[in-house]
């Protein structure tokens, strides 16, 4: 016997309720892997990523920047103090944020963590 999906996006919805926090999802038909693709629906300005990173202290790093944005792996390494900085593998990024990849929010298991970052925009 098969289990049910995850439902990733009620997940979602009941932390940001919990939390008071506003949002609004927007869905789309298939899923979206690019910032051009969700371009169609939200303004390119409007959009974040998260990114799901590893350390070589092997612990888990969140990064969250504006989606036309690319992650500059030498600042990483700089602030966190860590040798090597690499993406997360698929099942890499489920075990530490409860999120599958190109599904992670900003709000998960990783950002409860002070190994947080978020870029302003335009840095």
């Amino acid at each position: 016997m098969s289990q049910a999906k995850p439902n990733y996006s009620e997940h979602l919805r009941v932390t940001l309720v919990s939390k008071g926090i506003w949002h609004r999802f927007i869905e789309f038909d298939d899923p979206v892997r690019t910032v051009e693709e969700a371009a169609r629906k939200v303004s390119a300005d409007r959009i974040i990523k998260s990114i799901v990173l590893v350390g070589s202290d092997k612990k888990p790093i969140l990064a969250i920047l504006p989606a036309k944005n690319k992650i500059s792996y030498k600042k990483i390494k700089t602030l966190l103090k860590v040798k090597d900085v690499r993406l997360a593998q698929p099942d890499e990024v489920l075990e530490h944020s409860g999120y599958p990849v190109g599904g992670v929010p900003p709000f998960n298991k990783i950002s409860r963590s002070s190994r947080t970052l978020v870029s302003r925009p335009g840095a």
